[in-house]
């Protein structure tokens, strides 16, 4: 749902030197599961955040958020949800807080 934004996104941070909008890598289309997609920047970490639908989801994750985060100097390093390795500090710190689904829930990538 958001890892397939990670490539446009570094090409776009190297290219350009700046986090991009979420039309300028392609746009994001809602799928079966989100509701939403939305790129945050916080000063110091890029965040792709996925919003989940409210209905016809698992009631545990109907409207909670998955996020992905890397920093601007290293667009090519990502991390995401809960994950305790991957990407920096910064990034870590960034996909955590804006992560609302559960751990239990969450992609083994993202724990």
């Amino acid at each position: 749902m958001t890892a397939g934004l990670k490539a446009p996104i570094a090409e776009f941070v190297q290219s350009q030197g700046r986090a991009p909008s979420l039309n300028e890598v392609g746009g994001a289309v809602p799928g079966k599961y989100v509701d939403s997609v939305s790129i945050q920047t916080n000063g110091t970490a890029i965040v792709v955040v996925a919003t989940l639908k409210t209905s016809g989801v698992n009631a545990g994750i109907a409207g909670d958020t998955l996020a992905i985060a890397t920093t601007p100097a290293t667009a090519s390093q990502w991390a995401c949800g809960r994950a305790t390795s991957g990407g920096t500090a910064n990034s870590r710190a960034a996909a955590l807080a804006a992560t609302s689904v559960a751990a239990q829930y969450l992609p083994s990538a993202c724990k």
